[in-house]
C-alpha cells in the first residue's frame, strides 16, 4: 500500500518537472469512443502539453501513416505522426516514464498547427516559446500584422498586411489578404510575435504578384495620356499628334510642314496646344494626296 502511494507521488513530482515538448510514455487501453488501443500498443508515447490538477494533457504519437484525422508527419523517428485531432486528458497514474525531448524543428511546426486551437493562456504561452519564425508566417510587429517573406540567420524581411485593396491580393483558404509591396527589415526576433501561418507558399506567390504588379505599374506609367490633335515639342520643333496607341505616338511637323509621318515612344511630353479635328483631317488629306502623286513618302 505504501509502495503504491510512494510511486503515485513520485509520478506527480516527475510530471510537474516536464515541459511542453517533452515526450513521455503512458499506459492507455481506450479513450472515449474513438480510440481503442490493441494489446502491444497500449504503452504509448505522448507529446506532453501540460500537467494540471492530476491531469496530463498531451497528443499521442503513432506509427500509423494512414490517418484521416488531423496529424503532423514527423521528421523525427521512430514515430510517423503526432495525432493533433485530439488533446488527450489522462490521469497521472497512467504515466510510465520519460522518453526524450521533441526535436526543435518538429516541435515548432506542430506548435504552429495547434497554437490557435488552444484557449488556455498558459498553454498558448508555452507553445509560443517553441515556435521558430519562418517564411510564410504571419507575425505581429509593432501592433501590425506582417507576412514573413524571408527569414535569415540575422534578419527577417516582412511585408505589412493591410486593408488597402490597391495592395497585392492574396487568398489563403477562406481568408482574403492585402499585402503592401514595401519591405520592412527586422533584426530582432524577440520583437516578432507569431500569429498564424499561411497554408500556401504565399511568399513564392507574393514574389510573382509583386513583380507582375511592378511591371503593370511601369507599363501604366508609360501609357501616353495625350490624344489625337495635341501639339507637343519634339527635338525643339512643334509636332501634332495624328495617333496615340499605348506608349506610341504618331506625329507630323506642325510649323513649316514636310508632311512626313513618324512614330516614336512617348517620353513624358506635355501638350502645349491642340489642333481641331477638321484641321487634322485636312492635313491627313494633303499627306495622302502628296503620297499618291509620289511627291513624298509619308512614312519615311
Amino acid at each position: 500500500m505504501f509502495g503504491f502511494i510512494r510511486r503515485f507521488f513520485k509520478k506527480r513530482r516527475e510530471l510537474k518537472k516536464y515541459q511542453y515538448g517533452d515526450i513521455i510514455w503512458c499506459d492507455i487501453k481506450k479513450y472515449g469512443d474513438k480510440f481503442n488501443f490493441s494489446e502491444g500498443h497500449q504503452k504509448r508515447p505522448f507529446l506532453f502539453v501540460n500537467y494540471e490538477k492530476g491531469i496530463i494533457y498531451g497528443y499521442t504519437l503513432t506509427h500509423n501513416d494512414n490517418l484521416n484525422s488531423l496529424s503532423y508527419v514527423m521528421q523525427f523517428k521512430p514515430f510517423e505522426r503526432v495525432v493533433l485531432s485530439c488533446l488527450f486528458e489522462l490521469r497521472a497514474k497512467t504515466y510510465i516514464e520519460y522518453f526524450r525531448k521533441m526535436p526543435d524543428d518538429d516541435l515548432s511546426r506542430i506548435s504552429k498547427i495547434i497554437y490557435n486551437m488552444h484557449t488556455n493562456d498558459k498553454i498558448r504561452e508555452n507553445i509560443l516559446k517553441h515556435i521558430i519564425i519562418d517564411k510564410n508566417d504571419i507575425v505581429l510587429y509593432q501592433n501590425d500584422k506582417y507576412l514573413v517573406y524571408a527569414a535569415n540567420s540575422d534578419s527577417y524581411t516582412l511585408y505589412k498586411i493591410t486593408r488597402n485593396q490597391n495592395d497585392l491580393y492574396v487568398k489563403n483558404e477562406k481568408d482574403d489578404y492585402y499585402i503592401s509591396t514595401t519591405p520592412t527589415i527586422v533584426k530582432d526576433n524577440d520583437s516578432l510575435i507569431y500569429v498564424d501561418t499561411f497554408k500556401i507558399d504565399v511568399a513564392k506567390d507574393f514574389n510573382y504578384l509583386r513583380l507582375k504588379k511592378k511591371k503593370e505599374s511601369t507599363a501604366k506609367d508609360n501609357i501616353c495620356p495625350l490624344k489625337r490633335g495635341d501639339v507637343v515639342k519634339l527635338k525643339n520643333r512643334l509636332v501634332v499628334l495624328l495617333e496615340v496607341d499605348g506608349d506610341k505616338i504618331t506625329y507630323t511637323k506642325l510649323m513649316s510642314p514636310d508632311y512626313i509621318v513618324k512614330t516614336t515612344k512617348y517620353m513624358g511630353q506635355a501638350a502645349i496646344n491642340s489642333v481641331p479635328e477638321y484641321k487634322i483631317k485636312s492635313l491627313e488629306h494633303q499627306i495622302k494626296k502628296l503620297e499618291e502623286l509620289g511627291i513624298i513618302n509619308a512614312s519615311s
